[in-house]
């Protein structure tokens, strides 16, 4: 889910098909390692939205071709309604194989 669409620079709206939305919920498809800082948060491509490709200097001096993605902290990470259904239908489908028969 998008958490901050503010301050978009005029980059962005240029190399992206379209902007996330604050609230909105988006598909991750890729996630690209940082490669201005080693230990940097890494960044996300979106299902919904495409970023152009191209060549980018890594903080090593190299050139790797990839396509523009999004900062993560932009976004927050939402359990699909229907794992959360998944899990709490897997829980009750416990069988108890120590109960007692009763008699009549």
């Amino acid at each position: 889910m998008c958490v901050n669409d503010s301050k978009w620079t005029i980059w962005a709206t240029r190399t992206f098909s379209s902007l996330p939305v604050k609230g909105e919920f988006y598909v991750v498809r890729q996630v690209f390692p940082n490669i201005y800082m080693p230990s940097g948060p890494p960044g996300i491509a979106l299902e919904e939205i495409r970023g152009k490709r191209g060549f980018y200097s890594t903080y090593y001096g190299t050139k790797v071709f990839m396509e523009r993605h999004f900062k993560l902290a932009r976004f927050k990470e939402v359990v699909p309604y229907f794992e959360i259904e998944s899990a709490l239908l897997n829980e009750n489908d416990i069988s108890i194989s120590n109960t007692k028969k009763h008699k009549k």
